[in-house]
């Protein structure tokens, strides 16, 4: 069913990439993947949302389908990064690529379940977005509208707030 969703939105040869939401089947396993949940729900919820009626919309790794030539304008291969799904988003924004942000839930995954693992998890994103925004972001800044380099700032910083809150 995922892909019977996903793939009309090609048949716009605008589109890019199509990104669905998460959404998870551990949300009420214990303490650690219900506040998980809120934070992911969040996430998706409202900054997805926003962003994508913004015609900023995010990319992240789970529940995204990329057209195929996607790679070859991206060099041909995928990027390996702490946040690669990001490093993506900001390559094809410069190259002026779109995508579209399906606010239905296609696929169901799982949250971290331990304190460990979802701290590993939120200071790998934290570490990996603030890497973007002073390595790779000051390289397509340029090709960026004045709304793009404000709302990709505030993004690639999503995570290191919350580190830096904790």
């Amino acid at each position: 069913g995922f892909y019977r969703h996903v793939l009309p939105y090609f048949a716009d040869p605008d589109v890019a990439f199509v990104q669905g939401p998460e959404s998870f089947r551990n949300r009420d396993q214990n303490f650690v993947t219900r506040a998980a949940s809120f934070e992911r729900d969040t996430f998706f919820g409202l900054l997805h949302r926003a962003y994508f009626g913004l015609g900023l919309p995010i990319v992240v790794g789970a529940h995204t389908t990329f057209r195929a030539d996607v790679f070859r304008d991206l060099g041909g291969a995928y990027p390996v990064h702490l946040t690669e799904d990001y490093l993506i988003m900001l390559r094809l924004r410069a190259l002026g690529r779109r995508g579209v942000f399906v606010d239905q839930v296609l696929a169901v995954g799982e949250l971290p379940s331990t304190w460990s693992a979802y701290l590993g998890q939120q200071l790998r994103w934290a570490s990996g977005g603030l890497d973007l925004l002073l390595r790779y972001f000051p390289q397509v800044w340029p090709a960026y509208s004045g709304k793009e380099r404000f709302f990709t700032f505030l993004l690639l910083n999503y995570y290191a707030w919350g580190a830096f809150f904790l």
